[in-house]
């Protein structure tokens, strides 16, 4: 080997050993950047966990909550049935007492106008009666010799 080609070699050398050089520096600032990268991705997904552990006490706070009116709507449904059962036993007796009532006022209809029959039979008769006792008044305070 000749100097020159040893010249070339090492300046070739040279020449790979600062690309190689410039290449770490890549890598290192990339590195770098990465990590940061990596850091900041750290830090959503923490903040996404807590996020997540924030959402997740929530759901749970609503699931109670949606438990607690699920028990109020039952107890409210059981209170509604027991109230519908008895308004309808009340119902029921007041239908019943209210066809006794219909029948009764029927019967006193029935009786009243009876009444009211028989009362205009009599007291056309009344009327007649009187009128033939006036008459008969009259006849005797006519045909009574005055003492």
């Amino acid at each position: 080997m000749t100097p020159l080609d040893l010249e070339d070699r090492v300046s070739k050398l040279e020449t790979d050993m600062e690309a190689i050089q410039a290449t770490l520096a890549q890598v290192a600032q990339l590195q770098v950047q990465n990590q940061q990268q990596l850091n900041t991705l750290g830090q959503r997904v923490d903040n996404m966990s807590q996020t997540m552990d924030a959402f997740g006490r929530r759901v749970d706070a609503a699931s109670q909550t949606v438990e607690a009116l699920g028990r109020r709507v039952d107890s409210f449904v059981y209170e509604a049935q027991r109230l519908f059962t008895r308004i309808g036993g009340t119902a029921e007796k007041n239908e019943a007492a209210i066809d006794s009532l219909h029948d009764a006022v029927g019967r006193l209809t029935r009786n009243a106008d009876a009444d009211r029959n028989e009362s205009r039979a009599f007291r056309t008769e009344m009327q007649s009666l009187t009128s033939r006792l006036d008459a008969l008044v009259n006849y005797l305070m006519k045909n009574t010799p005055e003492q």
